[in-house]
């Protein structure tokens, strides 16, 4: 191990290039909808190295060129912006361009590096969460190139959002992932309840804001993954989406009501939700879910305390009028509930209706 680690940082990129390649831009493509904006995916990239590694033969310089433009952050700074921008302005760099990340402030960078990055797969808006203290930007965008390639958008929207998640859209037809965010601080004004173009061909959809966003109001037919609050689910207008197998609910303490809610979801396969949520049972009246094949528990440390919960859903599970499901996985701290005496009983009595408890996920505990 030792002698590995004194291998020279070229040979690691080498190695690492090929091992993973584009390694940045595999969390957009993997199932992990949970996308943190306060964390930097960019921040790993170091610069000065990448370009130590153009002088040592072809093939490096030809990596540090991947490495130094594959995932590039929109500078507020102007001097680094006028060096990114002549870079970019030579399209054998443009093109090399997958992922970038949006700045907040200066909306003129922003329309720069949009209009000669084409070939982006992945946009990043990562919003500003320093309160009521923003600056407008000078220059809205009102205008915007097609982007073919773009594939993931990560937004968390803001006063200062510039430019607008619409015309992002609106230039990328084929746009399969969409996470959705706004700061704490912010919530939408009626002005700003805009309407989103067609998205025909959006797979995955993450809505982790808790206001009547107008994307529910869109054509969800292909959608196959949503992340949203078990609040979207309350609403009367909420939409059926018939192609969707997997709803995952973010949030505590709101409460999720079983009653009717299943029924907008004719093939869904997965569900997965926080434990510390209040149900309401199915009724005996609602058709038998055949579809839903698995169920995706989380909890954290405060699970132990609230013991209530665990009796309420593992109860609800075991209801002969709720979907027989073939796995309950466990995800968080369960170690002191699934050794508990009071866990027994439900655990036989899933194993008796033909499901098991994996905790974690492959280790069967029933």
């Amino acid at each position: 191990m030792s002698e590995s680690l004194s291998l020279p940082p070229e040979l690691w990129l080498y190695i690492h290039r090929l091992a993973i390649p584009r390694t940045l831009l595999n969390a957009a493509r993997s199932e992990d909808l949970a996308y943190v904006p306060s964390r930097d995916p960019f921040e790993k990239i170091d610069v000065q190295d990448a370009k130590s590694f153009a002088v040592v033969s072809r093939l490096w310089n030809g990596l540090a060129h991947e490495l130094l433009y594959e995932n590039i952050p929109v500078p507020d700074d102007s001097g680094r912006f006028d060096r990114l921008r002549t870079a970019l302005e030579h399209p054998a760099n443009a093109r090399l361009v997958r992922s970038i990340r949006l700045t907040t402030f200066r909306a003129d960078h922003n329309a720069v590096v949009l209009a000669l990055c084409t070939q982006v797969e992945v946009i990043c808006h990562p919003g500003n969460n320093s309160g009521s203290n923003l600056i407008r930007p000078s220059r809205t965008i009102s205008s915007l190139p097609t982007f073919q390639s773009l594939k993931h958008v990560f937004w968390t929207e803001s006063v200062m959002t510039s430019p607008p998640l619409r015309l992002i859209l609106e230039a990328a037809p084929n746009v399969e992932h969409l996470v959705l965010q706004t700061p704490l601080h912010f919530e939408l004004r009626q002005e700003d309840r805009w309407t989103l173009p067609p998205l025909p061909r959006l797979r995955r959809l993450s809505c982790l804001v808790f206001t009547n966003h107008p994307v529910f109001r869109l054509d969800l037919q292909n959608l196959t993954r949503l992340a949203c609050s078990p609040l979207h689910l309350r609403r009367p207008d909420f939409p059926t989406l018939p192609s969707l197998q997997t709803l995952e609910l973010y949030g505590s303490f709101l409460g999720i009501d079983f009653s009717d809610r299943l029924a907008r979801f004719p093939a869904l396969r997965e569900l997965c939700y926080d434990v510390c949520n209040d149900a309401v049972p199915p009724s005996s009246e609602e058709p038998t879910h055949e579809a839903l094949e698995q169920l995706r528990l989380y909890s954290s440390a405060q699970v132990v305390r609230h013991w209530g919960f665990i009796e309420e859903h593992f109860a609800l599970v075991l209801l002969p009028d709720f979907p027989l499901v073939k796995r309950l996985v466990l995800e968080g701290t369960w170690d002191s509930v699934v050794l508990d005496e009071r866990f027994r009983g439900f655990r036989d009595g899933l194993r008796k209706r033909g499901s098991r408890v994996e905790y974690p996920e492959g280790v069967v505990r029933s």
